[in-house]
């Protein structure tokens, strides 16, 4: 049990009250996913009453003035007849969000003389209700496990908000539950936060667990070997990939058990993951927290550009940025709006999106591996042996001209998956399990060799850059000769040969291989020729 230097506040009676003019309390703001330190400055003056919230305050926050009055005066506590002026330093930042308002109550309590605190830096986050309960805010692991904790000797923030410091965890963290827990009568009852899971959080677990803990197994998937064998190297080098063939042949079925085989996320990305997760639906943040999941989006074709993207008034993640780390699956993929696919080029290429709103940049990281299935025409039937396709010449050609070579060109893998032959399907074959541990251990081959290019925590072969590939691509010189011959009558772009060997690379790292060798190439460029066999000719 905490005494009342434990919280390093203590309440004054009248007979202690001095004046106390400027007051400075610590908190931050967070633009993307950067955390901006700001200073919350009170300074109480002679007057008429008033309360000026200044330094670029947005509209949550000129708000903030009258849940910060009512909740003072419900939590037993007097609000100064005073000319209040808060001030949001540095001014030249627009400030925004509702968890300022805890850092407001508190600097104005001990402007006022109300508490009293040591020379400690305090930092506080948190939304007031009308009565002085403090709520949960979005974004606040972004905001902790960003901040540098050891700048401060005492950090205060909701209790409904505890997952997120029970993930990060330190002494120094203080669960806030009501305003009136600085009152003096409270003061003995308040502990420090023990980061002990709550009935209700367990039992939003386990709904959580139910409801996405299974994936689905590869075996499940009767047939398919080839598809199988082509998302087995997708996910061993986080490599873009379209499926594409007739309806019915279980390109959704793979792609849905796709994230079966996907290993778990190292810490560093999980951190990163949970960061834009809390920014959005506590619940998604909840079932990645404990689950410790890969995450999968699968946004509908009629998805907007915000949606997709993120943007917005008040800027949001979008799907691209929710699948960080992750799988972005966009099943109908010619389907979707022809601005949004052109937009998804130049953020395969960076694994970052940026955002513009007012003069303010919004940067989201959005390095996801991209599962995209498309039929092979409009009705879906091109070259289907049992169905007459219904489509016209120039229809192909516009439906399969949405996939232009820019874009084709950063899908490292075209996987065809044919209708399925039921008669020849007599083995469940590869099942979700071998294909993880086998994707596991070639990824420890390709982390390693990314540690060497200077890569702290390593990096798939898919994410390579092309001088990187240089650096790390082995290949005797007979090899050699044959790729230069391969290339020569392939007429390949030259992004198009890079993705060839990086996929080489990975395919070498699954055989657990240090050099590449021909077979090693003829199977990528098998990869790469898929969609050729759909193309209309004449």
């Amino acid at each position: 049990m905490n005494n009342a230097k434990d919280l390093s506040l203590i309440t004054q009676t009248d007979e202690q009250i001095e004046p106390n003019p400027f007051i400075c309390i610590h908190s931050a703001i967070i633009q993307g996913l950067q955390v901006i330190p700001i200073e919350i400055q009170i300074s109480l003056l002679r007057g008429l009453p008033a309360f000026h919230i200044i330094g670029l305050p947005d509209v949550a926050v000129r708000e903030a003035k009258e849940r910060v009055k009512s909740a003072v005066e419900k939590s037993g506590f007097q609000f100064p007849v005073k000319n209040i002026i808060v001030n949001l330093a540095p001014s030249g930042i627009k400030k925004f969000g509702t968890h300022i308002d805890l850092p407001i109550a508190l600097a104005i309590l001990l402007a006022s003389n109300q508490i009293v605190r040591n020379e400690e830096k305090i930092f506080a986050a948190g939304e007031l209700s009308l009565s002085g309960a403090i709520t949960r805010f979005s974004g606040m692991f972004a905001l902790i496990s960003s901040m540098k904790v050891a700048k401060y000797q005492i950090i205060f923030f909701p209790c409904m908000n505890s997952i997120e410091s029970e993930i990060i965890g330190s002494a120094k963290f203080h669960e806030i539950e009501h305003l009136a827990d600085f009152a003096p009568e409270a003061r003995l009852e308040k502990k420090q936060i023990k980061f002990k899971k709550k009935p209700e959080s367990i039992a939003e677990e386990m709904d959580a667990k139910e409801a996405d803990s299974d994936f689905g197994c590869f075996s499940e998937v009767l047939g398919q070997e080839s598809a199988k064998r082509g998302l087995l190297i997708a996910a061993a080098g986080e490599h873009h990939s379209l499926l594409i063939g007739p309806p019915g042949s279980g390109k959704t079925m793979l792609a849905r058990r796709f994230p079966g085989i996907w290993p778990e996320p190292q810490p560093t990305e999980r951190m990163e993951i949970l960061s834009i997760y809390s920014l959005m639906d506590p619940h998604l943040f909840l079932r990645l927290s404990r689950n410790n999941q890969v995450p999968f989006r699968a946004p509908h074709h009629s998805s907007s550009e915000i949606a997709l993207m993120g943007g917005g008034t008040n800027p949001r993640p979008g799907e691209i940025s929710l699948a960080h780390r992750g799988i972005l699956f966009l099943d109908e993929f010619i389907e979707f709006q022809l601005n949004v696919l052109q937009n998804l080029r130049e953020v395969m290429e960076l694994g970052s999106h940026s955002l513009s709103r007012n003069g303010v940049i919004y940067r989201y990281p959005a390095s996801f591996t991209l599962i995209a299935a498309t039929n092979p025409c409009k009705c879906g039937y091109w070259l289907d042996p049992l169905q007459t396709c219904t489509c016209s010449l120039h229809g192909l050609r516009s439906y399969h001209n949405k996939l232009n070579g820019p874009l084709m060109d950063r899908m490292d893998l075209e996987i065809e998956i044919p209708r399925p032959e039921w008669v020849k399907q007599k083995s469940q074959g590869l099942t979700s399990t071998q294909a993880r541990e086998w994707v596991h251990e070639a990824r420890q081959r390709a982390r390693a060799r990314g540690k060497r290019l200077g890569f702290v925590h390593g990096i798939a072969n898919g994410k390579l850059k092309p001088g990187q590939l240089r650096k790390v691509v082995t290949m005797k010189a007979g090899v050699q000769k044959f790729f230069q011959e391969i290339l020569m009558q392939s007429r390949l772009s030259a992004r198009a040969r890079d993705r060839i060997i990086a996929v080489s690379v990975t395919i070498a790292d699954l055989y657990g291989s240090d050099d590449i060798r021909e077979e090693f190439i003829l199977e990528a460029l098998t990869f790469k020729k898929a969609r050729e066999k759909y193309l209309p000719h004449g």
